[in-house]
């Protein structure tokens, strides 16, 4: 047991959040006392920690990108539960977001749109010759290596 020092009442340890520092300590304040002094602190100094972050992310982009990365790696289904909620909750939203980008990178899509059909194409006429002649498209392919 562990006394907060803001709200002074007694709460289990498992109610505080770890110091920072070499040592193993518990904050002074409980989890509840503590979100609320860096809610109020955040809106005191709104743009400084927005700077903080800003000058963090810059610096830790590709520390960050990664861990990110494998978050999601490692909680597949549920990342992709949340943006499901999130389009379903937000469709307007998504629907203009799409309409903006395509209407920015028109261009751009009809040429990937173009060279993943002539991709699909050539790769079902490999397909159906595959069917037709099987293993001769293999052994082609093995005897002349480009």
């Amino acid at each position: 047991m562990k006394t907060c020092t803001r709200c002074k009442k007694p709460y289990p340890d498992e109610l505080f959040i770890g110091a920072k520092g070499g040592e193993v300590k518990l904050c002074m304040y409980c989890r509840e006392k503590d979100g609320e002094r860096k809610r109020q602190y955040y809106a005191a100094n709104r743009e400084k920690v927005r700077e903080r972050k800003r000058r963090y992310y810059a610096a830790n982009r590709e520390k960050l990108s990664a861990s990110q990365r494998q978050y999601r790696k490692a909680n597949r289904e549920k990342h992709s539960e949340r943006k499901r909620q999130y389009r379903a909750a937000n469709r307007e939203k998504v629907r203009e977001r799409k309409r903006r980008y395509y209407a920015a990178n028109r261009e751009k899509i009809i040429m990937s749109n173009q060279r993943n059909t002539e991709e699909r194409r050539k790769h079902q006429a490999n397909a159906d010759m595959e069917a037709l002649f099987p293993g001769m498209l293999a052994a082609q392919i093995t005897s002349n290596p480009q």
